[in-house]
């Protein structure tokens, strides 16, 4: 029986974000039923943005054409990084103030360069003094040439890409050496669809596509427990995680015994999933590129190490770029209980090492919700078949 896979959580924020900013209204279908798009959903709501629920997963949204008109005293974020990012420029080109509030660990996350370009641009934003949000004045953006540093992040690019496709004389210039650029691109290709006309029949119709990052476990699970896995429907094609899945295509015939390399700068939240196909391979697995591990919702580097030790496995960091991990299945005394930090793939990856050691248990299994509410019944209905 195929997988239900979610709607993609990356496609699913880029079109509201789109649909909000664009004039007309947009009926968008499949969103992620995730904790970040409800949480972004929620946010655009305490801005006014005019929306319909269709039923059947459909919501309907109607434009503002530019910048919200006015700004609520506050507005609640999540813990999402991408809706905090993506909400920065929308309340920064509005006028008035409004504070932008959520997890702690959210704002301990690097948003400094994105915050400095906006307050270049006109805005003033300030942390609120116990850590949990950012005080933002908007009185708009200035107009120009929006030349964005070297090496930027494609979220910073992303979340500034929007406000130029409709504010007057605003034109965005990257530069080819960002980090991850491929979710930039899958940016313009939703932001194309969200601004283009309105078709004869009154508004834009968009679905969702499923969701590549939640098939990746899946995929290593389908290699676990080695049978196959299909999906009950198409996933996002411009989604830089389909990397991974190529991978794991070339990997099956990858001799066993011999070490595998994979960068996964490219596709960075592949890399708690492929570190557990790593633990129990004989020749074992080295991931490359793994600095953005650092910043996600906890330090996965050190969430890895902890998930190596659940087997008897100790994984080395290698000159701070490298994570080596020894492979070959359970070993010495495993550990029973995990605790993934309140981080979804964390915790995701722990279930599938939980595939091969059913005593280990998993704390704080809710914290899923974040990506993929029903991961940890999806899976277990797909084994018992």
């Amino acid at each position: 029986m195929p997988v239900a896979i979610p709607g993609c959580k990356s496609v699913s924020q880029r079109i509201l974000l789109g649909a909000s900013w664009a004039s007309g209204t947009t009926r968008v279908h499949g969103l992620s039923p995730c904790q970040d798009t409800a949480d972004l959903l929620q946010a655009l709501k305490t801005l006014g943005l005019p929306m319909q629920d269709l039923g059947q997963g459909g919501l309907e949204i109607t434009g503002w054409g530019g910048p919200p008109p006015k700004l609520p005293p506050e507005i609640a974020v999540g813990e999402g990084g991408t809706t905090l990012r993506f909400l920065l420029p929308l309340v920064s080109a509005s006028h008035g103030e409004t504070r932008l509030v959520g997890a702690s660990s959210l704002f301990r996350r690097p948003h400094t360069p994105l915050l400095d370009f906006l307050q270049a641009k006109g805005a003033r934003i300030t942390p609120l003094a116990d850590t949990s949000g950012f005080q933002v004045t908007a009185d708009g953006l200035s107009s120009g040439v929006w030349k964005l540093p070297a090496q930027v992040s494609s979220q910073f690019a992303s979340a500034l890409w929007y406000p130029a496709q409709i504010l007057p004389q605003v034109e965005v210039k990257v530069d080819d050496t960002m980090v991850s650029k491929a979710y930039f691109l899958l940016t313009q290709k939703y932001a194309k669809l969200s601004f283009a006309p309105i078709p004869a029949d009154g508004y834009r119709s968009l679905s969702v596509p499923a969701d590549p990052s939640g098939a990746t476990f899946f995929e290593v699970a389908s290699r676990l427990l080695n049978r196959p896995v299909c999906f009950d429907r198409p996933l996002e094609g411009g989604h830089p995680e389909n990397e991974a899945h190529s991978f794991l295509k070339r990997f099956d015939t990858h001799p066993e015994e011999e070490e595998a390399v994979i960068d996964v700068q490219d596709f960075i939240d592949a890399a708690p999933a492929l570190a557990v196909l790593g633990l129990f391979r004989k020749g074992g697995l080295t991931l490359t590129g793994i600095e953005g591990l650092r910043h996600k919702e906890s330090d996965r580097v050190v969430g890895i190490q902890a998930l190596g030790r659940t087997v008897g496995q100790e994984i080395k960091l290698i000159h701070s770029h490298s994570l080596h991990i020894p492979g070959g299945g359970l070993q010495g005394t495993p550990g029973t209980t995990f605790e993934p930090q309140d981080d979804h793939r964390l915790a995701m990856a722990a279930f599938l090492v939980q595939l091969l050691h059913p005593s280990l248990r998993v704390e704080n299994a809710a914290c899923v919700r974040k990506s993929f509410p029903d991961f940890v019944s999806t899976l277990t209905q797909w084994v018992s078949q």
